[in-house]
């Protein structure tokens, strides 16, 4: 399938601290309960909820209360109403309640010993249990924790051979509760069993088609497809279940970090994304139709988050 281009307009990011501007945009996740995106805002250390019936800002956790530092990942825990939050340079994931932003407990601290992170990325919530799955980054590895954050099993430790990891950055669940884990500095998808043994690799180094280049970000739509951040190659490229190659969209010259995608009609994707020395939020609209069919039916553009 041949790839398509699309290319973005040229707009400049919000750089700023009010709410709705941005200083590196890091992670996003978009929560279907209460129709909101959250976003992580990377240097100005806070993550923010952004409504989309109301079209506005409805929260944030972090910014000036110190309480995150240099955020990367957030999920929603939908089956326990939470937000869950990698906070990078605390090497720790905090737990928040979803109506107030009340701080609930933490998982993790600084070390390489089971249960301990170093880095924290990417993570995502199983939708089927509540377990939490964080890359962590420094260490190499992936560990699964409890709803409640008992640590359950890690995966992986520093390496090329598949299985091993180079700096994982992203990782995401699909409706089989299989484990998929972008290995960012081995130029690859790993795919895992819900317990966490190997079943196949995605992508190798390159530009080609099916190729990867230091990919950042994954995620699953409700077709179970796998979307990536092709990073280095300036592009998303989508893939079936089974590994095969779909489809892909240039989004030159900036470079996607992270994807979100909606189930909501229409199907809408969000992507944050790296333009030299700034980063934005951009918004796409996907077509409907089963996987093997995707099509790109909106160019993905800058989106406001100002109120």
């Amino acid at each position: 399938m041949a790839t398509t281009s699309t290319p973005l307009p040229h707009g400049e990011a919000f750089i700023g601290v009010v709410p709705g501007d941005f200083r590196y945009p890091v992670c996003v996740c978009y929560d279907g309960v209460h129709d909101r995106v959250l976003v992580s805002d990377y240097v100005n250390n806070r993550v923010v909820g952004y409504s989309m019936k109301e079209a506005r800002i409805t929260f944030e956790i972090g910014g000036l209360d110190g309480t995150l530092d240099h955020p990367v990942g957030v999920a929603y825990d939908a089956i326990h109403d939470r937000i869950v939050v990698a906070n990078s340079g605390n090497h720790r994931v905090q737990v928040y309640s979803s109506d107030s932003s009340e701080w609930l407990f933490s998982i993790g601290s600084l070390g390489d010993q089971e249960a301990r992170l170093q880095g924290p990325t990417g993570l995502v919530v199983d939708a089927r249990d509540g377990r939490i799955a964080v890359c962590d980054c420094c260490n190499h590895r992936i560990q699964v924790f409890a709803a409640d954050g008992e640590y359950l099993f890690g995966i992986g430790r520093s390496g090329t051979i598949a299985g091993h990891f180079n700096y994982p950055n992203s990782v995401a669940i699909d409706s089989q509760g299989r484990l998929l884990v972008c290995d960012t500095s081995n130029h690859r998808v790993q795919v895992f069993s819900p317990k966490g043994e190997l079943l196949f690799v995605i992508g190798q180094r390159g530009a080609l088609e099916g190729q990867l280049l230091a990919p950042c970000g994954l995620a699953i739509d409700d077709y179970d497809s796998i979307l990536v951040c092709d990073t280095g190659n300036h592009r998303l490229q989508v893939f079936a279940p089974d590994g095969t190659f779909l489809s892909a969209l240039s989004v030159s010259p900036s470079r996607p970090y992270m994807v979100a995608s909606t189930y909501a009609t229409p199907r809408r994707l969000y992507v944050t994304a790296i333009k030299y020395s700034s980063s934005t939020l951009l918004d796409g609209t996907r077509s409907t139709g089963p996987s093997t069919a995707i099509t790109w039916r909106q160019s993905m553009s800058p989106v406001s988050l100002r109120p």
